[in-house]
C-alpha cells in the first residue's frame, strides 16, 4: 500500500518537472520584477504628468483625470498583490529540493524491504529444513549404531550355535 502511494506521488512529481518548473519560474520571477520596475518608472511619469495637467484651468479634466488615476491606482494595488502573491510563491518553491529523486529512494527502499521480507521467510524456511534434515540424520545415525549392535551380535549368536 505504501509502495502504491509512493510510486503515485513520484509519477506526480516527475509529470510536473519540478526542476523545469524551477527555471520557469525563475524567467517569470525576472519578467515579473522587470515589470515592476517599469510600472514604477511609468507611475513616475504619470505623477508628474499629473502635475501638470492640475494646472491647466479646466474643472471638467482635472475630474475625469482623477476618475483616471483613482482607476490606475486599484489596478496598481491588484498588479502588486498578484506580483507578490507570485513572488512569494516563487521563493518558497525555488529553495524546495526536487522530491522526486527522495520518493523514488523510498520506493526502491520499500521495494528492498519487501525483498528482505521475502529472504527471511525463506530464511526461516530453510533452518526449519534443515533442523529437520539434522534430526533424521541423527536418527539414521543412531539406527545404523544399533544396527551395527546387532549385527554383532548376531554373529557372536551364530558362532555359538555353529
Amino acid at each position: 500500500m505504501a509502495e502504491e502511494g509512493l510510486t503515485t506521488a513520484m509519477r506526480a512529481w516527475e509529470k510536473l518537472g519540478f526542476a523545469q518548473l524551477q527555471r520557469e519560474l525563475d524567467a517569470q520571477g525576472l519578467a515579473v520584477i522587470e515589470n515592476q520596475n517599469q510600472a514604477a518608472a511609468a507611475r513616475k511619469r504619470l505623477a508628474e504628468e499629473t502635475r501638470e495637467f492640475k494646472k491647466v484651468p479646466d474643472e471638467e479634466k482635472l475630474k475625469e483625470f482623477k476618475n483616471l488615476l483613482k482607476e490606475i491606482d486599484s489596478m496598481t494595488k491588484r498588479s502588486k498583490f498578484a506580483e507578490t502573491s507570485f513572488l512569494t510563491l516563487y521563493k518558497q518553491l525555488s529553495d524546495m529540493p526536487d522530491p522526486a529523486p527522495l520518493i523514488a529512494s523510498a520506493l526502491d527502499q520499500t521495494k528492498q524491504l519487501a525483498q528482505v521480507a521475502t529472504l527471511q521467510a525463506e530464511n526461516r524456511r530453510l533452518r526449519d529444513e534443515l533442523a529437520t534434515q539434522q534430526a533424521q540424520l541423527a536418527a539414521s545415525k543412531s539406527a545404523e549404531s544399533s544396527i551395527g549392535s546387532l549385527k554383532q551380535r548376531l554373529s557372536k549368536y551364530e558362532a555359538m550355535a555353529s
